[in-house]
């Protein structure tokens, strides 16, 4: 294990501990604005991981979740509002 490996890895305990506190203890706005930081800090650690190792199989999983997490993140916020086709509890 190298020190870019390591680095990885604070960056995905430090960011992902600091991402649940704020989802466990956090308002309903701030648990989604801590799933997003959430995907952010994954994709940075995968990346990190990906220059330590030497491999890119761990850069093409960052690059998909760097693609799908803001994806994510508008289909359930429209679906949490009811604008989306769904028959949710605030669909109108």
């Amino acid at each position: 294990m190298n020190t870019t490996s390591i680095a990885a890895l604070v960056t995905a305990v430090a960011g992902l501990s600091a991402c649940a506190w704020a989802f466990l203890r956090g308002p309903r706005q701030d648990r989604m604005t801590s799933c997003v930081l959430a995907a952010i800090v994954v994709c940075l650690s995968l990346v990190l991981l990906s220059i330590g190792q030497g491999r890119l199989a761990a850069l093409d999983a960052a690059l998909v979740i760097g693609a799908l997490g803001p994806l994510v993140t508008i289909l359930v916020a429209v679906r949490g509002r009811g604008l989306g086709p769904g028959r949710g509890r605030h669909a109108r």
